[in-house]
């Protein structure tokens, strides 16, 4: 027992003195990018390496928080997890339906969708027959499913 306390005091110097090496080197990394970047691109002046550190630790505050990484996150996703699977397949085919309805599928992707849907819509069954074999021609997997948009419709 007293052999494994000695040896995490032993170890937890070198544990210090590596994170505070990490932190040295990426506090240079930051300050050497924005140095050989910022002033060239956006006339901004260069910094210091105390005005680096306190960049990313600011950052750090901002984007992580105070909490870490796997607090608040792995918790809300072990939630959903359970919560996903308690469901029904009716329910879960109204829960994709609804955060479809609330953020959609792209625009693209939608507008050829509905571009795709309409022109379905005007055709007869034996433009359908058609269109099918010709955009099939063309070929790979899942060719049938997603012909070319129309001219001027951005790729």
């Amino acid at each position: 027992m007293r052999r494994r306390w000695l040896r995490a005091l032993w170890i937890a110097p070198i544990a210090m003195m590596a994170m505070a090496g990490i932190f040295l080197l990426v506090c240079l990394l930051l300050m050497s990018l924005w140095n050989s970047l910022l002033p060239d691109l956006f006339g901004w002046k260069p910094i210091t390496f105390w005005q680096a550190a306190g960049l990313l630790i600011l950052s750090r505050i901002l984007f992580v928080g105070f909490r870490g990484r796997s607090g608040w996150r792995g918790h809300w996703r072990h939630r959903m997890q359970e919560r996903w699977e308690r469901m029904t397949p009716e329910e879960r085919e109204k829960f994709r339906a609804g955060m479809r309805a609330r953020c959609g599928t792209g625009f693209r992707t939608a507008y050829r969708h509905r571009w795709m849907r309409e022109r379905w819509e005007e055709m007869t069954p034996e433009e359908r027959e058609s269109f099918l074999a010709e955009v099939g021609a063309r070929g790979g997997p899942g060719a049938a499913e997603t012909p070319p948009p129309p001219a001027g419709v951005p790729t």
